[in-house]
C-alpha cells in the first residue's frame, strides 16, 4: 500500500488503521476493514477492529470530502456496514478549527463471547490540513491491498 495505512487527529484521539481490502475475486470487491481507537480527553478509550466500509460509501466520502475542502461547505459522513458500529461526520468548525469532526463507535455485547458493548463518541476540531490528510487516507484505502 502506498500513502498513509493509518490516519490520526490531534492529541491520537481519533486513531484509524487499514487492516484489509476484500480483493477483487470476492463479491464485494474494494470493501476495506479499519480498526478505530477513541479516546476521551479524560482517558478513556474504546477501540474496535472489526469496521467494515462498503466501497462506495467509501467513494461517495472520498468525493465529499474533496468538495469539503474546495468550498468548506457540507457535512461528509460515512457509516459502517454494519448499522450504529461506526459514525463518521465532518461539520463546519467552531472556535476557531477549520472543521469539526464527530465520530462514535457503537457495538452491543454479545452473549457468550468476550465482547462488551460500547458506546463511545469523541469531536476533534481539525485545521484545513489536517481534513486534507484525512480525504488522503480514505482516497488511498480505495485502491489498498491487505
Amino acid at each position: 500500500m502506498t500513502g498513509p495505512a493509518t490516519w490520526s487527529a490531534p492529541e491520537a484521539r481519533i486513531e484509524m488503521e487499514f487492516l484489509e481490502r476484500l480483493p477483487d475475486h470476492l463479491p464485494t470487491p474494494g470493501d476495506v476493514r479499519l480498526r478505530v481507537t477513541l479516546r476521551s480527553e479524560r482517558g478513556e478509550a474504546a477501540t474496535y477492529d472489526g469496521i467494515w466500509i462498503d466501497r462506495p460509501d467509501l467513494e461517495a466520502l472520498v468525493v465529499e470530502l474533496e468538495e469539503w475542502l474546495a468550498t468548506a461547505e457540507g457535512s461528509p459522513r460515512i457509516d459502517a456496514m454494519s448499522p450504529d458500529e461506526l459514525e463518521l461526520e465532518l461539520v463546519t468548525g467552531r472556535a476557531g478549527a477549520a472543521a469539526e469532526l464527530r465520530v462514535r463507535l457503537g457495538r452491543a455485547g454479545e452473549s457468550g463471547v468476550l465482547t462488551e458493548p460500547v458506546d463511545f463518541e469523541v469531536r476533534v476540531g481539525l485545521s484545513g490540513a489536517e481534513v486534507a490528510g484525512l480525504h488522503a487516507f480514505f482516497a488511498v484505502l480505495l485502491n489498498a491491498r491487505g
